[in-house]
């Protein structure tokens, strides 16, 4: 290994995690003295502190501003906490912010037995719905197939026609009703714990706004299909097994929605 790799490891270490001494010692000792210039008013260590310290503070604020809900149930002091010691686990690999809290949903569903967060059981949930949001924000562009062109196509064609849902779509299934949390927080109405019961959300972008509803039955099935193409016979089979009642008539009616949400791209 090069010297300047070395250095550039060393400093990675330094900065890129919280703890900064901590992060030197997997370097030897005096390591810090030997790339950090020091004197008798600043010593490496606290020069390299300073700028680690400042670096954390960034990426908090990023992550504050990514989960403004989960910020708001645990509080400065804990979600602070949970930050630092999540960054102890994944640090920063990224010239990009934008992978940062990727990983912060399952950090939260690990940790799930631990004080400061079984509290909220649902907490790791609200964060996958949070950092949905922003993938959704974030994800491709793409032509979306709207009502009046589907009207075009003669009904006799429509069962080989093949449908794919929007790129940047995103579908949860949560064990809580996270989704009506998130709108009492975001709405900054007093909130309550969401009911314990599965549901399916549905994530999408329209026209730059981002928005979230639950799944009726069936389609998670029928869009899970449509993700990678399928004629809409083959998702209309798929969805149907689901509903109870009028199968044609629910079809139609989550076909006219989809249609409406931007929710279906269109096909060559």
């Amino acid at each position: 290994m090069s010297e300047l790799k070395k250095i550039q490891q060393l400093i990675y270490a330094l900065v890129a995690r919280p703890t900064t001494i901590a992060g030197a010692n997997d370097f030897g000792p005096g390591a810090i003295d030997s790339v950090i210039a020091g004197d008798e008013k600043l010593r490496a260590a606290r020069r390299i502190q300073i700028y680690a310290d400042a670096y954390f503070a960034r990426l908090l604020g990023i992550m504050k501003e990514d989960f403004p809900a989960v910020l708001k149930l645990a509080g400065e002091r804990t979600f602070t906490k949970w930050i630092d010691d999540y960054l102890m686990e994944h640090a920063p690999a990224d010239p990009s912010i934008f992978p940062l809290g990727r990983n912060f949903a399952g950090f939260l569903a690990d940790r799930c037995d631990i004080d400061d967060t079984a509290e909220y059981p649902f907490i790791a949930e609200l964060a996958a719905l949070e950092r949905a949001t922003i993938e959704v924000f974030h994800g491709p562009e793409a032509e979306t197939l709207t009502a009046a062109a589907m009207r075009s196509i003669p009904a006799a064609q429509w069962a080989a026609i093949e449908l794919r849902t929007h790129p940047a779509l995103q579908m949860l299934d949560c064990r809580w009703a996270v989704d009506e949390l998130l709108r009492m927080i975001t709405n900054a109405e007093p909130w309550h714990q969401p009911d314990f019961r599965p549901i399916g959300l549905v994530v999408w972008r329209e026209q730059s706004q981002v928005y979230y509803r639950r799944l009726e039955p069936g389609e998670r099935s029928g869009l899970e299909i449509a993700r990678h193409g399928a004629t809409f016979a083959t998702l209309c089979e798929a969805a149907s097994a689901e509903i109870e009642g009028d199968a044609v008539a629910a079809i139609n009616r989550m076909l006219a929605r989809w249609l409406a949400d931007g929710l279906i791209v269109k096909t060559s």
